[in-house]
């Protein structure tokens, strides 16, 4: 509760209908939290964390939140940061939250490690949705693989998307939501919190690495400013999703319900997505952050500011 209080700014009302709790209990244990120390000016939390780079990043992308994580010489950055990630998440997931879940490799590292001790096992309030379509190899970076692995541990419901990322048309695609729009959009409208990872487009990005893009997607994609992909769709260094066919044949939570999900959250890192992480944060298709200090140092550095699209 100090968390979601002092941290992310929720009210008492807010936090005492989430845990379905009086607000004088959340008065009483909120001033438990300073009275035992657990709260002085900001709330102590199990992270490495470099306050001063989160609040700065935070500050700068009027973020809801930011988490810095520090480096760890004994560490590779992703092991510090799914590490960091999985403890940020497990304060902030509340028991009546829909998550939902792009999967990728930096979220098949971040989701074995979280323990979510906000729920109760084998809850039926806590649920889990697929938000994209997967790739062709059933392997540890498929979405549906991580999804079925991560509500297996837990014995929560889980939702999936068992289509591919890409149907094979624009008009296989349209058939598809026809099809599912009611499930679909009902699951959409219901996510309460969404994490993601970010691709960019380059030679190993996993579309190309898996081949579900053709030679003609690449070239479009290439020749209208493509930087970057989240949820299968492209996008341009103003964050706006391109109009293209790859895009067209996405099966994934469309556009129109990301920003209308209260947490969505961005794990990612590193020199060669520098610029598409900017471009997700000044345009607030995400709107919570967790990175490393390199990253978060070079963001600060950039002084380019693209048109705020919220």
């Amino acid at each position: 509760m100090s968390f979601l209080k002092y941290k992310l700014g929720y009210t008492q009302a807010k936090i005492a209908e989430l845990f379905n709790v009086s607000l004088m209990t959340v008065s009483r244990m909120l001033k438990e939290a300073i009275d035992e120390g657990i709260v002085t000016i900001s709330v102590k939390i199990p992270i490495n964390e470099d306050e001063e780079l989160s609040k700065q990043i935070k500050q700068k992308y009027a973020l809801r939140d930011a988490l810095i994580v520090k480096d760890n010489e004994y560490e590779d950055t992703i092991t510090t940061i799914s590490k960091a990630a999985a403890s940020y998440l497990d304060m902030v997931i509340l028991p009546r939250d829909v998550m939902g879940l792009a999967a990728g490799r930096v979220l098949s590292h971040v989701l074995p490690l979280m323990n979510i001790p906000a729920i109760n096992r084998n809850s039926v309030e806590f649920k889990v949705v697929q938000v994209q379509g997967g790739y062709p190899d059933i392997d540890a970076f498929h979405p549906t693989t991580t999804i079925v692995n991560f509500v297996n541990r837990f014995g929560i419901p889980g939702h999936l998307l068992m289509y591919p990322m890409y149907a094979a048309s624009e008009n296989s695609a349209k058939m598809i939501y026809a099809q599912n729009k009611d499930e679909f959009e009902s699951l959409w409208t219901k996510c309460t919190i969404l994490l993601t990872g970010v691709g960019v487009f380059d030679k190993e990005n996993i579309q190309r690495e898996e081949s579900l893009l053709t030679t003609e997607d690449i070239s479009e994609i290439e020749s209208k400013g493509g930087i970057g992909v989240i949820f299968g769709r492209w996008f341009d260094s103003e964050g706006n999703y391109l109009d293209c066919s790859s895009n067209r044949k996405a099966i994934s939570i469309k556009p129109a319900f990301q920003k209308k999900i209260l947490k969505r959250v961005l794990i990612a890192f590193g020199d060669e997505k520098l610029t598409v992480i900017d471009t997700l944060l000044k345009t607030k298709i995400t709107n919570i952050f967790i990175s490393d200090e390199k990253t978060a140092r070079d963001l600060l550095q950039k002084t380019d500011n693209p048109p705020d699209l919220s």
